[in-house]
């Protein structure tokens, strides 16, 4: 599921990122294994945001997203004009018909 909606984004838009809460899932989408190729991790590391539950990763990632492009020396607010955020289960990928 993680690949198909990497994949549908990846032709719509130039960078892709994935947020993730957990580390054992911030060493997977770093490894890479078997995804397409991601330009970022953005890892809402619990130390500093305070949240520990699933459903707290939308908020993680927008606060994660705003703390890195305000940054001093920032290479997020010179490489990117805007984020486009939205959740995978928001995503609908759409494949076209065989042709006959």
């Amino acid at each position: 599921y993680l690949n198909i909606t990497i994949r549908s984004l990846r032709c719509h838009f130039g960078a892709v990122a994935v947020s993730c809460l957990h580390e054992g899932d911030r060493a997977y989408l770093e490894a890479g294994l078997g995804l397409p190729r991601l330009d970022e991790v953005v890892w809402g590391d619990p130390a500093r945001l305070q949240v520990n539950k699933p459903s707290f990763l939308g908020i993680a990632t927008v606060r994660a997203v705003q703390e890195r492009w305000t940054e001093p020396n920032s290479t997020w607010s010179r490489a990117y004009d805007f984020v486009y955020y939205t959740e995978a289960d928001q995503v609908l990928p759409l494949r076209p018909r065989h042709r006959r």
